[in-house]
């Protein structure tokens, strides 16, 4: 495989994980009543949303397009947040450290893999970083109510 074609397979990946997330954060949005935990919630899926129309973006400079395999990525968002969401707020926050360690470690391994353009690289890095400060944010709401 090229790397060109290395790098827009990761690229579509990246763009599918990013609709997962928005997905999942918005079906979650309802499952925390403090208004400053949701309104957490809401800037990282604002975040999330930025993420996807970047990869979207980045796509289209490489004169492709997302994976019509991301329906199905919308649909594991709605079916994870909605989960976590019934069993409440703590199934919420801990499923959302976990969602947000794998990005870390999937971010952390294609940068590794991939041949992208320096604006993609720094890109990646950037984004790999919010995914770091999300679950750290999740991590620090979850301690704060346990004993």
């Amino acid at each position: 495989m090229s790397a060109d074609r290395k790098a827009v397979g990761i690229l579509k990946k990246f763009f599918n994980l990013e609709v997962m997330a928005v997905q999942i954060y918005r079906s979650q949005i309802g499952a925390l009543t403090d208004m400053g935990e949701r309104a957490m919630m809401v800037a990282a899926m604002e975040n999330e949303e930025h993420h996807r129309e970047t990869f979207r973006s980045l796509l289209r400079g490489r004169d492709s397009r997302p994976s019509p395999r991301h329906h199905l990525f919308w649909l594991v968002g709605q079916v994870l947040g909605r989960t976590t969401s019934m069993l409440g707020r703590k199934a919420v926050l801990r499923g959302d450290i976990a969602f947000e360690d794998k990005a870390t470690r999937e971010y952390t391994a294609f940068i590794k893999e991939g041949d992208f353009t320096d604006e993609e690289a720094a890109f990646l890095r950037e984004f790999l970083e919010d995914e770091r400060r999300h679950a750290a944010n999740w991590r620090r709401l979850l301690s704060a109510q346990e004993p």
